[in-house]
Order: C-alpha cells, then structure tokens, then sequence
C-alpha cells in the first residue's frame, strides 16, 4: 500500500542548534523571473511548524516580462538524494522521500529540489491545511475545471466533471484526495496545481490587486515565506501598471512504486522512483520560461 510507512511512524520534529536561517536569493520581481519553493505541510492545526513533512511540493517559475508561471507538481515519496549544508542535521547525500527533507527545514528541501532540476529556486511560501481554508474563503471561493467526478473523503464532498466552484473546506477536499483515482497521488498533484492556478487567477483579478494590502494583512498568519514586502509588492505594482492575461503551464512529474531505504526512518519504506524523462522535460519547461519562452511540455487541461 502506498505510504505505508507514514501510517505506522510517528510524526517526528527534528530541533538542532544550527542556525535556523531561510534566506532568499532576491531578484527584482518586477522584471526578473525567479522560482518559489510551495510547500503544504503535514499540520491539520493552524500553525506552521518549521520542521515538517512537505506532503504538497511545488515548484512556482515566474516570469513577469512575459507573463508566464510554470507549476511543476513533485511527488512527496519522490526518491531523491538528500542535499543540505553540513550544519543543517540532514544526511546530506543520502537517499529519501522527498516528504522527509522537510523534518530538516525548507531549505533543505529546496536545494535538494535545485539539484534534482539543476535550477535555482529564489524563494519559499509554507502553508498548511487549516492555512488553504483561510486562504480561499478570504479570496471568495475559486472556481476549476475538474476532468474527474469523485467524492472526498476529507469533508464527503461530491465533485462532479465540469466547472465547480470550490468554498475553503471544499478546496482541502478536493486537494487532499487520492484514493479515488487510478493516478493516486499523481492526480492529487495535479489537483493541487488545479487549485493553485485558480487561487493565482482570482489573485491577479484587479479588484483582488487593489486591496492587495488588506488580503495579505487578513491572511498573514496563514502562510509563511521568505519573500520580502517589498519583493511581492514589486510583483503586484508591475501587474497593476500592466495587467496583461498570464498563462499558467502546468506539469507533474512522475515515476514508478517500489520499496527501498529510506534515511530518515532507518527503514525500508514505499517510495516513487524518478521517470528520468519527466525530470528532463520539467526542467526544460523551467529553462524555457525563464527564457520568456512557451513551456514544451504541459498537462492536457
């Protein structure tokens, strides 16, 4: 079964005496692309603990000359090698689900992700499951296309095909669902980027952007990210002087189930092994819209 291993071991936080530092690696918003790190945390409380398993991982490429985002969706039993600086606790070079990188904090998750994308990754958003409620319910609800009819098992929502308009509590539903499909947690991951290319739309609405500064004073205990004010407020200003449509490519990549040995449990454990081709084709769509070109490889909506 999958994630068998997360059923039957307890959740553990990792506290360590090394500097507890996430810094970003800064660009002008207004005009230079840049990548940001999402994560969604295993946390159903409203906070953020620093330490916890990214069960959401997502890659955010922006690039406000040309007016693309590209979200690429990664796995969480990703088997990856393990990459953090030597004070950072981790087991730096072994092999792991992508999940468990984030007991050792997001930067450790970030530049394992760099190396698996041979890209850099400017910024970090962190929110957890209580946080996307608030989140949408501030927003007024989201509307998706779903190609899927299915019922939650977070809530029992019934979500059918077509067009539906989501509330905070249907979002987390329909994020968090996986047992309803053939394509498991693979479609989860692109029901997330289906969530999240709806939140950026009604973000980048006019009315949303000219009370930008309400809806983030309102929100700002439901996120945490590394990105400066002045850094979104960039973003925001160029779009208001230039509020041109975006276009949102999305792509997930994939792999094949197995069991193998998982570092941070000591332990064997279910895990995804990379499609190499996916990973390359993820990272020439990064390359190709921080270029300002089109992404090559995108879902079927």
């Amino acid at each position: 079964m999958e994630n068998l291993d997360e059923e039957i071991v307890p959740v553990v936080q990792y506290y360590y005496d090394a500097p507890k530092t996430n810094t970003a690696e800064t660009v002008d918003t207004a005009i230079e692309p840049f990548t940001v790190y999402i994560s969604g945390i295993d946390t159903r409380e409203n906070k953020l603990l620093r330490n916890s398993r990214s069960d959401v991982n997502l890659l955010a490429t922006v690039n406000p000359e040309s007016h693309e985002i590209l979200l690429v969706s990664i796995p969480r039993d990703y088997y990856v090698e393990t990459v953090c600086e030597p004070d950072m606790g981790c087991m730096n070079g072994a092999m792991d689900k992508l999940t468990h990188t984030g007991l050792h904090g997001p930067e450790t998750t970030e530049m394992t992700l760099e190396k698996l994308f041979d890209t850099s990754i400017n910024y970090n958003v962190r929110v957890n499951f209580s946080s996307l409620v608030n989140v949408v319910d501030e927003l007024g609800g989201i509307t998706i296309y779903n190609p899927n009819t299915f019922t939650s098992l977070h809530g029992n929502y019934y979500f059918k095909e077509g067009d539906v308009t989501l509330n905070g509590d249907q979002a987390l539903g329909f994020v968090r669902e996986r047992y309803s499909f053939t394509d498991g947690d693979r479609e989860r991951g692109r029901n997330q980027m289906r969530v999240m290319t709806a939140l950026i739309n009604k973000m980048m609405s006019p009315k949303i952007l000219t009370n930008f500064t309400g809806i983030m004073n309102s929100l700002s205990n439901s996120f945490e990210t590394n990105m400066s004010d002045k850094d979104i407020k960039a973003l925001v200003q160029a779009q208001l002087a230039d509020p041109a449509q975006w276009t949102i490519y999305s792509y997930s990549v994939t792999g094949s189930g197995g069991t193998d040995y998982a570092a941070e449990l000591g332990d064997n454990a279910y895990v995804m092994y990379p499609d190499q081709a996916t990973v390359d084709n993820a990272k020439a769509d990064i390359k190709a819209v921080l270029s300002g070109e089109p992404a090559p490889f995108v879902n079927p909506q």
